[in-house]
């Protein structure tokens, strides 16, 4: 790694300026390599299982095939920076920008079955990583006011873009989850960020019999791959390859799995011994599944299920023949297994995860230490303090903090709660 750093503010024609204190310019590059490989994914591996002849046996494990020219991560990564403090230090200004490469990245392919071997790892993928950050700190008042004034802004844009894939993939791999039952599919396309969701698109629920879309050629209603025709009340999943069967071919990339924008602010005040403060932190430009709502809808699908019911009242639900609704009809038991109205796999439950936090307020109060000397004491605080305050989001579900890597709501058990707090510090 190599950096270099330029203290402007030491140059006579910024000295001039009475209004800069301080001004930097950082500039940094490095690069880092590391082993990825072990020597099993190299050599392979063999398992003692089992007796012949009462000899014990070894045989291959068939895991992985061995893979001598593994090679180890390399990431490369530029970072250039501005600091800039001004009018005496009131306003404090830290901004990075970055370029992250990372290449011979370990991928896991799976092999076709005439390979013998389950797996194969190789060096063959690479992703970036770019993005800005920054820091604002504003200090108004002068340090000999009663009054005190910190404001504390801080912010982040960051972006991934796969740069590669084996060439085997033709620059799309498709990670079907078929053995979850949630049906949590994930692509990873050459040019797009390196999480993605691949759902099948989502365009409302059939009025009536008619509007499903008719084979010209066959006569045939659109139907799932099973055989099964849609009819009134069914979602309108996008037939995305126009041969009027829903399947694997009818899946597309999706939303924004990880968030543009994330970011916090600070508010402190003071007033001789009294101190307030606030803390809130934002999310921006970000998709979350709803599978609360998912599995909640999902609930009606098993009429004799073990499992309590929600009510859906305030749900716009298609109910009879005609009805524009937004939710498809959930009382169609026999049809839960075939169509899966409310499979987890589609854009239904796509929302906007944008939110802004208010985590936590504090007011405290400082006495006096000549009045506290009098007590032998060195300080006395005491305060109240209140977290969890407020969540300002269009998210319908519980929390839209709350979510896996890929924007996929995973609330359970209880919600987080929101707490008082009362207390005292004391120093002797």
């Amino acid at each position: 790694a190599v950096g270099f750093r330029w203290n402007a503010h030491h140059e006579e024609w910024i000295e001039s300026i009475p209004w800069i204190n301080l001004a930097s310019i950082r500039f940094t590059w490095g690069i880092n390599v590391m082993p990825t490989s072990t020597l099993e994914r190299i050599y392979g591996k063999y398992n003692i299982s089992g007796l012949y002849n009462q000899i014990q046996g070894i045989g291959i494990d068939y895991e992985y095939i061995p893979n001598p020219n593994l090679k180890p991560t390399t990431s490369m990564q530029y970072n250039a920076g501005l600091d800039l403090n001004l009018f005496n230090n009131k306003i404090e200004i830290i901004y990075d920008t970055y370029y992250k490469k990372v290449d011979n990245l370990l991928f896991e392919s799976f092999l076709n079955n005439t390979a013998g071997f389950d797996k194969l790892y190789s060096n063959d993928a690479g992703v970036a990583n770019y993005g800005h950050e920054l820091a604002l700190n504003i200090r108004p008042l002068p340090s000999s006011s009663d009054f005190n004034w910190t404001f504390s802004l801080n912010g982040a844009y960051n972006k991934d873009v796969l740069l590669q894939l084996p060439s085997s993939f033709s620059g799309q791999f498709i990670k079907w989850d078929y053995g979850s039952g949630k049906l949590l599919h994930m692509v990873n396309r050459v040019g797009t960020p390196a999480l993605s969701n691949y759902l099948l698109q989502n365009n409302g629920v059939y009025a009536t019999d008619a509007d499903v879309p008719v084979d010209p050629v066959s006569g045939l209603r659109y139907r799932t791959s099973d055989g099964t025709f849609f009819k009134a009340g069914d979602p309108i999943f996008a037939d995305r390859n126009g041969d009027y069967i829903l399947d694997q071919r009818d899946y597309a990339r999706s939303g924004s799995t990880q968030p543009l924008w994330t970011g916090g602010i600070q508010n402190t005040l003071t007033y001789k011994s009294f101190q307030f403060s606030i803390y809130a932190s934002y999310t921006a430009s970000r998709t979350i599944l709803n599978y609360a709502l998912a599995e909640r809808l999902g609930l009606y699908g098993a009429p004799f299920g073990d499992q309590a019911i929600v009510p859906i009242d305030n749900l716009d639900i298609w109910l009879q023949d005609g009805d524009i609704a937004k939710y498809p009809y959930p009382y169609d038991f026999s049809r839960n297994s075939s169509v899966r109205p409310f499979r987890y796999d589609q854009t239904l439950w796509e929302e906007n995860g944008s939110y802004f936090k208010i985590n936590n307020i504090i007011v405290a109060y400082v006495f006096d230490r000549d009045f506290l000397r009098r007590f032998k004491l060195d300080r006395f605080r005491i305060y109240a303090s209140m977290d969890n305050v407020y969540t300002f989001s269009k998210y319908s579900g519980p929390n839209p903090e709350n979510v896996t890597s890929l924007g996929r709501d995973q609330s359970s058990g209880y919600p987080v709660p929101r707490s008082y707090t009362l207390g005292f510090n004391i120093s002797f």
